[in-house]
């Protein structure tokens, strides 16, 4: 969903001029994703970070004001709760668990998948809301998790 953050960045840009995209990772897309942001103008609003080490992740979340997942689809995103976990709010896609993850507005915001128009929506709300009362991040540990994956797959086993 990269395509759909950086179309959303431009409008962020219009109001927020000094809003700065960081964005970590790489991938085979990238030679079009660079030729967006120069068709856009948005070289000074975004920062290119390519692949970094894993354990550098929790310093990029703790430097960050929001994390930003715009994801098609998804699973449980670690991400969302290592960013969660670390006090950095999320605006993410409604996809996958994600939802259950950002179970209220003191978390994150929501946005519709593949919409550009809805994650800049999104983004602003972020940008421009106090996180400073940000509730606390709880997330079931490694033994509720599993039980509630049990429950799941019980539940589909015995559907005939």
């Amino acid at each position: 969903g990269l395509v759909y953050l950086i179309e959303a960045l431009k409008s962020v840009t219009e109001t927020h001029p000094d809003v700065l995209l960081c964005v970590v990772g790489a991938g085979p897309e990238e030679e079009s994703i660079f030729s967006l942001v120069e068709k856009l103008s948005l070289k000074q609003s975004i920062t290119f970070l390519g692949r970094v080490p894993h354990e550098s992740i929790p310093v990029y979340l703790n430097a960050a004001d929001i994390l930003c997942l715009p994801s098609l689809r998804e699973g449980c995103p670690n991400i969302v709760l290592e960013s969660l976990s670390s006090g950095t709010p999320v605006v993410a896609s409604n996809v996958g668990a994600v939802p259950d993850q950002i179970s209220n507005g003191s978390l994150g915001v929501l946005v519709e998948p593949e919409n550009s128009t809805d994650l800049a929506r999104g983004l602003v709300e972020a940008v421009e809301k106090d996180w400073s009362i940000n509730d606390t991040f709880e997330w079931m540990s490694w033994a509720e998790n599993a039980q509630e994956i049990s429950r799941s797959f019980d539940k589909v086993l015995s559907i005939k």
